[in-house]
């Protein structure tokens, strides 16, 4: 089994070679998170995305029966700490182009795909309440590559109601400079429509004294992005979700305590599953992730470093084990970050249109005895380990 195997892979490999092609995988068993699980099931790739995933063999095209692999989208790592003190309260926003050298100093890729986790989110280490940039990288062959860079604020919220004014401020100062970059923008247009024609002024548009990195926080005010924050205490997000100023905006907090009961809350928050590490060191008082996802919260998996590649779905089998159900948890180790990332048109699941960003695992990923033998990144196999 183990030689069949590995002269599997080796057929997808050599015919992943040319990005036009049409690759059908058949696997023992597809979880493609946006439906139930096929067993067996097939997935179509043509170039670098998913074209159809199905419970029966397409007419066309030839299959590679990849045997007993299970076949699972790339995981969504939604805590990765990276850039260290490199990173801080005066220097945080940054567009996404600056961060690559920084990332491609931080983390392999190999570590990763070991764990199945072939996007994360780059988390900068602050404490203070800041607009930052948080890339959402992807484990490519060829280095670390950001997908995109999300405007979120990074830093802790102490119970305090006077930090609701500083935070509504700041999105203030951001939605004002998006409408002056937006404004200065189309009067750009119209000058350079009327340069060609010969009827331009000489001079074009003043170009805005508004901060343009904080253009992007617009989106907060609005609730198309998530407000990231360490909140120490329910009482504090309370007063957040209760702030008039603050209505419309959601927040991705740190679950740090048991789930509330208010329904209220789940609309307008996001809660990142407390890290093992801090739960061993007795820091925090957060319940199970069992008993978040149970409660219906949204609800995403995150580890400190990505140090330990089988972190994510350690914790993930432990909260099946403990009664969550997998459909959940396996969301919340893809489809959800994905979702709130604004990126799950491109990863995230096994779906027609998305990257074919896939992971074959040589069991049940949830399973310790299974392992990673293989990613497929953009449709190009790459071989881990030793078969």
């Amino acid at each position: 089994m183990t030689e069949l195997y590995g002269a599997l892979l080796l057929l997808v490999s050599c015919s992943m070679a040319s990005a036009s092609e049409t690759i059908v995988l058949k696997a023992s068993t597809v979880l493609p998170v946006t439906g139930p699980p096929l067993s067996p099931g097939y997935v179509v790739i043509e170039g670098d995305r998913i074209v159809a995933v199905g419970a029966l063999a397409p007419e066309d095209g030839d299959v590679s029966d990849l045997g007993e692999a299970w076949l699972t989208p790339g995981f969504i790592d939604a805590g990765w700490r990276a850039f260290g003190d490199r990173v801080n309260g005066s220097g945080a926003s940054r567009p996404a182009w600056q961060w690559s050298d920084a990332l491609d100093r931080e983390q392999k890729p190999q570590t990763a795909w070991e764990g199945g986790v072939t996007a994360a989110l780059a988390v900068p280490v602050a404490q203070e309440a800041i607009d930052g940039w948080a890339p959402l990288v992807r484990f490519a062959p060829e280095g670390l590559e950001i997908v995109r860079a999300r405007a979120l604020l990074i830093g802790s919220l102490v119970p305090a109601l006077e930090r609701t004014s500083e935070m509504q401020s700041l999105l203030l100062d951001g939605a004002r400079a998006q409408e002056a970059w937006s404004r200065y923008e189309e009067a750009l247009s119209r000058f350079r429509q009327a340069e060609e024609l010969g009827l331009a002024s000489e001079d074009p548009p003043r170009i805005p004294d508004a901060d343009p990195a904080l253009a992007p926080l617009s989106m907060v005010l609005s609730g198309e992005l998530p407000v990231r924050l360490r909140v120490e205490e329910l009482a504090a997000l309370n007063r957040l979700i209760e702030a008039e100023q603050l209505e419309g905006v959601r927040f991705w907090i740190a679950g740090e305590w048991s789930p509330p009961e208010a329904g209220n809350l789940r609309e307008r928050v996001v809660v990142t599953l407390a890290p093992r590490t801090l739960q061993r060191l007795g820091t925090t008082k957060s319940s199970e992730a069992r008993d978040w996802l149970e409660s219906e919260w949204t609800c995403v998996f995150a580890s400190e470093e990505l140090e330990d590649p089988g972190y994510l779905r350690f914790e993930a089998a432990r909260a099946i084990a403990k009664g969550a159900a997998r459909e959940d948890v396996l969301a919340a180790l893809t489809l959800v970050p994905a979702r709130e990332l604004g990126v799950a048109d491109e990863l995230g699941s096994l779906s027609p249109g998305c990257r074919a960003d896939m992971v074959l695992w040589t069991g049940d990923p949830f399973d310790p005895r299974s392992r990673v033998s293989a990613v497929i990144l953009a449709g190009q196999l790459r071989k881990l380990g030793a078969n």
